[in-house]
């Protein structure tokens, strides 16, 4: 016996008595004149292709305008100001021009444009670069150069006027050190003065003192035979990395009975000194705290035991 295939037709009118009885039995009525599958698949597809539009704008969006993101860039711009700015070792140094931070960056690399508040994420270092540097320079490989700027300063005496300014001075080509200049090393320093304040330069760092306070002078062996600070041109201070400035530490509960039993009376804020017989004989300072000891520098201690 053959079998009668069912056609496109006979198809089609079944799917049409479907949806007349399913418009009979949810909008008792059989004429057809409101679909809701019809309504509910151009829901989806129009839903579907609004979103396809959005993607694609904040796809193009992000090509010509991208959030910015810091990486590993070390040249960065704030996206609003436009300005300039060089990342040295996790601190951001704003750059007087892009040939300045790209020389103390060492690359020819592009700013990476960012917002101002991931700018803010890192601390600021003093501005940094090159007065009236060329917008362009050309990149040559292979090739080196020595440069330095020295800062000749004004006959240091008691006498010497506050208006008597240090002469800056570029040199080009490396540096010659001999008897008259050398690397500054530890355990040396410099006094050194800026407007009316006066610093302490050591290890490529700048701390600000205040002289008034003869615990801080005497730690650091400035007494009344100690050289006139030295004066210091702009150039110079804003070269030097600086640090907190050298004040007394605050010992919290300084004074106090210590809860800690050492074999001998001691009160919070005392400092305790451990000869090591392994090292040399070097001695290791601490400072007694409520809650244990702490560790602390030859510098530190001396500080404490002047209070």
């Amino acid at each position: 016996m053959a079998l009668n295939l069912t056609s496109r037709l006979q198809v089609t009118a079944h799917y049409f008595w479907n949806r007349r009885n399913a418009s009979a039995l949810s909008h008792h009525g059989v004429r057809l004149e409101y679909d809701p599958e019809q309504r509910r698949m151009a829901g989806i597809i129009l839903g579907f292709t609004f979103t396809l539009l959005a993607v694609a704008l904040m796809a193009i969006l992000a090509w010509f305008k991208p959030a910015g993101q810091v990486g590993s860039s070390r040249i960065l711009a704030d996206r609003d100001t436009g300005a300039i700015y060089v990342l040295v070792d996790g601190r951001l140094y704003p750059a007087l021009n892009l040939i300045s931070a790209r020389l103390i960056a060492g690359e020819d690399s592009r700013p990476t444009f960012v917002k101002a508040n991931e700018l803010g994420k890192y601390p600021q270092g003093p501005i940094v670069g090159i007065v009236g540097a060329p917008t362009q320079m050309p990149i040559r490989t292979g090739l080196g150069s020595e440069w330095a700027v020295c800062d000749t300063a004004p006959k240091a005496t008691p006498m010497a006027s506050a208006a008597e300014q240090p002469v800056v001075t570029a040199i080009a080509g490396a540096v010659q050190t001999g008897l008259r200049s050398a690397p500054l090393a530890a355990p040396d320093a410099i006094l050194a003065r800026h407007n009316t304040k006066t610093y302490v330069i050591w290890s490529g760092h700048r701390s600000e003192i205040d002289l008034a306070n003869k615990s801080v002078a005497l730690a650091l062996g400035i007494d009344s035979t100690a050289s006139v600070p030295v004066p210091m041109s702009s150039a110079l201070f804003d070269a030097i990395p600086a640090t907190d400035p050298l004040i007394n530490p605050v010992i919290p509960g300084a004074g106090a009975p210590s809860p800690w039993n050492l074999g001998q009376p001691a009160v919070i804020g005392s400092v305790l000194s451990v000869h090591d017989l392994q090292r040399s004989g070097a001695d290791t300072f601490y400072v007694l705290l409520g809650n244990g000891v702490q560790r602390i520098s030859p510098f530190v201690a001396s500080l404490l035991r002047s209070q």
